[in-house]
């Protein structure tokens, strides 16, 4: 089950990168992060910024983009994003993992409605 849910985060995530989420989507991700007592605002603010997770449908940011907002290395961003997402994957509140899983299946019927198909998904 834990791969399972891994696998369907890591989809949410690649969805998130090629701009495939709605601003409501978008939006309901912004505020399971926001929750994350794990997580410093840094890597939470520099996770957002690099996919893209708003709720005005700015556009993923590009390492190199971040740091120069924070005045730091492209080393510094990566490796508070990738700190973010190691987080962000082992999610394991129930909770969480309805809300992850909801906004996959709006964004699989998004898809499929439009007929778009994702490369790694069935959908």
């Amino acid at each position: 089950m834990k791969n399972e849910e891994k696998l369907i985060r890591d989809e949410l995530l690649e969805l998130l990168r090629k701009g495939k989420l709605n601003n409501n989507q978008r939006a309901k991700l912004m505020d399971l992060i926001d929750e994350d007592d794990t997580a410093t605002e840094n890597e939470k603010e520099r996770f957002m910024l690099y996919y893209g997770i708003n709720k005005n449908g700015r556009k993923p940011m590009k390492f190199k983009q971040i740091a120069q907002i924070y005045g730091c290395s492209d080393a510094a961003i990566r490796n508070s994003v990738y700190s973010m997402k190691r987080k962000f994957l082992k999610y394991t509140d129930l909770k969480e993992n309805l809300i992850v899983k909801n906004i996959i299946t709006e964004c699989r019927m998004e898809m499929a409605n439009s007929g778009e198909k994702n490369k790694s998904s069935d959908c």
